[in-house]
This record gives C-alpha cells, sequence and structure tokens, in this order.
C-alpha cells in the first residue's frame, strides 16, 4: 500500500466534507505524550486509559506495563513524520530517541481518532512485543 501524505489543511478539509471533525489533540503531541507517560513514576492508570482506550479484560493490557517501561528508557523523542492514512482516521507517526547506552532508535506509532481523540493503537521500536 501506497501512502501519500496529505497536508493538515486538506485533512480537515476532507474530514469535514465526511462528517468528521478534527480530533482535539495533535498527533504529534499524542507521541510525545507517550514518551512522558511512560517515565511517569507511577503511571496514572487515567492517563493511560486516556491514550490507549483498553477493555480491563483485553490481553493486551498485561503487556502494556511491559512496553511502557521499554519505552521509558529512551530519551528525547523528536518526531520525524507525520502520515495520514488513507481513511483520515488513523495517523502515523514516526520518531527517533535516544538510547540510554547512546544509540538513537527508530519508533513507529499509530493513531486512530475516537471521539474526537487520538487513541495509540500500536507501537513499534526496538525491544517492543
Amino acid at each position: 500500500m501506497i501512502r501519500r501524505r496529505r497536508s493538515p489543511a486538506l485533512v480537515l478539509a476532507l474530514l469535514a466534507l465526511v462528517g468528521c471533525s478534527e480530533p482535539e489533540s495533535r498527533p504529534d503531541e499524542v507521541a510525545r505524550e507517550l514518551f512522558r507517560l511512560a517515565r511517569e513514576r507511577p503511571r496514572d492508570p487515567a492517563r493511560v486509559d486516556a491514550l490507549f482506550e483498553l477493555a480491563p479484560d483485553d490481553p493486551r493490557r498485561a503487556a502494556l506495563g511491559d512496553t511502557l517501561d521499554r519505552l521509558s528508557e529512551a530519551a528525547k523523542p523528536q518526531v520525524t513524520d507525520v502520515q495520514t492514512m488513507s481513511d483520515l482516521r488513523r495517523t502515523a507517526v514516526d520518531l527517533f530517541a535516544e538510547l540510554p547506552g547512546g544509540g538513537i532508535a527508530r519508533y513507529s506509532i499509530q493513531l486512530e481518532a475516537v471521539d474526537h481523540v487520538w487513541k495509540v493503537r500500536w507501537i513499534q521500536g526496538p525491544d517492543l512485543a
């Protein structure tokens, strides 16, 4: 599948045409918030739920703590690209972050607009399951 980059103005215009409104936050802000949340101790369960929207019995919930622990090791995340998917409800955010032993890691986070709020749907990066 070929992904085309769309300008924010075009995305907003297309969302208006199909009867959707723009989410309250920007995808790049949500991606950076994910890294801030990962470093937070103790983590606020309400903030975790707000970013992920996982049901209490969702099997992915058990692995979420481990994923956030791994993300907490990355520092100074820098957004390098934001791409809107063809359905206009999903967006991919690519970032680079510094690793504790030196070096840089690349992460990709897919977000979905749900009730005017971006929710994290998946995270890809080194050492993440």
